[in-house]
């Protein structure tokens, strides 16, 4: 999660806010699944 809210919020503004936030997790949880997603699409192709 850390590492999605420094990439999505810069880590200023994660370390401010702090990583309790459930709206950002879960959104971010959305963010990493779909990047999954197209990393095994991509995968499978080559």
């Amino acid at each position: 999660m850390a590492q999605c809210l420094a990439i999505g919020w810069g880590i200023d503004l994660a370390m401010e806010n702090g990583f309790g936030s459930c709206e950002v997790e879960s959104d971010c949880l959305g963010v990493v699944q779909k990047l999954q997603k197209e990393e095994t699409t991509l995968s499978k192709e080559e």
